[in-house]
């Protein structure tokens, strides 16, 4: 992205904040209060940045802010009014992860469990957002997982001396995928054996 084109998003996100702040509602009287210094003005650049880029926890945006070396009560204070104006919010942005995470790489509660926390997000939050991944979306993702993989292993021919070795070793390598991925290791045991006896493996 060109230097242009991001300052003409972060200007365009700079005025949709002062639209909120100053709307018809009167809601601005009850935002946070924030001083109107050259540090303040640095703190903003930053937090626009960050978010122009994409959503972002309140926890990496304090990170951010924390390594411009921005005062700490300023901090929280630019912190607590952009999420009183919406722009910042970690339950959405959990929502938003766990959907597309477990849509696109196929991670399971474990795993999306662990990614939110390390972005910041408040256990309560966080079980929130797992609420909206159903446990049978869960168990046929997996499936799919293992039917791309089932697809590169070629196939066993049963009662040779070598059938049981190499099964052990497919149900060790795909069990070792699914785990990876967040999914519990009983029910990774479970339905690798499944797939394998469907595919007579």
């Amino acid at each position: 992205m060109s230097a242009d084109r991001a300052a003409q998003l972060i200007a365009d996100l700079q005025a949709r904040i002062e639209e909120i702040e100053s709307g018809p509602s009167g809601t601005s009287e009850e935002l946070t209060e924030v001083a109107d210094n050259e540090e303040s003005s640095k703190a903003r650049g930053i937090i626009l940045r960050q978010l122009n880029a994409g959503p972002r926890t309140r926890h990496q945006l304090a990170q951010k802010l924390a390594e411009a070396e921005i005062d700490p009560d300023l901090a929280s204070d630019l912190l607590d009014r952009y999420t009183e104006l919406g722009l910042i919010n970690d339950a959405q942005f959990a929502r938003d992860w766990v959907e597309q995470r477990h849509e696109i790489r196929g991670l399971a509660r474990g795993a999306l469990r662990r990614e939110l926390q390390d972005k910041g997000i408040e256990q309560d939050v966080i079980e929130d957002a797992l609420t909206n991944l159903d446990r049978d979306d869960e168990r046929a993702r997996a499936h799919e997982l293992l039917e791309k993989r089932l697809r590169t292993l070629p196939l066993l021919e049963p009662r040779t001396p070598e059938y049981r070795k190499t099964r052990e070793k497919y149900v060790r390598r795909l069990v070792g995928h699914l785990q990876r991925k967040g999914y519990d290791p009983s029910l990774s045991f479970a339905l690798v054996n499944e797939a394998l006896d469907a595919h007579q493996i």
